[in-house]
């Protein structure tokens, strides 16, 4: 069983974290500095909860979709990247 701080037996952090986390980090700033905005000026009261629960829960799709678009381009990448496998004759018995 793998604990929590490995990525598929592996200790290192995986590369993809550092590739993918400055475009979320810019993207989650931008979208939840523009929601509470809305939040605190607009939307009333008694309606603030289901409004930021609504805005995680849409982020949480979005996240979602962003690192399965990134997992299949990265298995695209992989794919093309393999080296073709040559098959060598096996040496003929005398």
């Amino acid at each position: 069983m793998e604990s929590l701080g490995t990525w598929n037996g592996n200790t290192a952090c995986p590369p993809c974290f550092f590739a993918m986390i400055f475009l979320d980090l810019t993207q989650l700033t931008l979208l939840y500095s523009i929601s509470q905005f809305v939040c605190f000026a607009f939307v009333p009261p008694h309606l603030r909860i289901p409004y930021v629960s609504g805005v995680s829960f849409l982020w949480t799709t979005i996240l979602s979709v962003m690192q399965s678009n990134f997992d299949r381009h990265r298995d695209t990448l992989q794919i093309q990247q393999q080296p073709p496998v040559v098959a060598l004759p096996s040496p003929k018995e005398g």
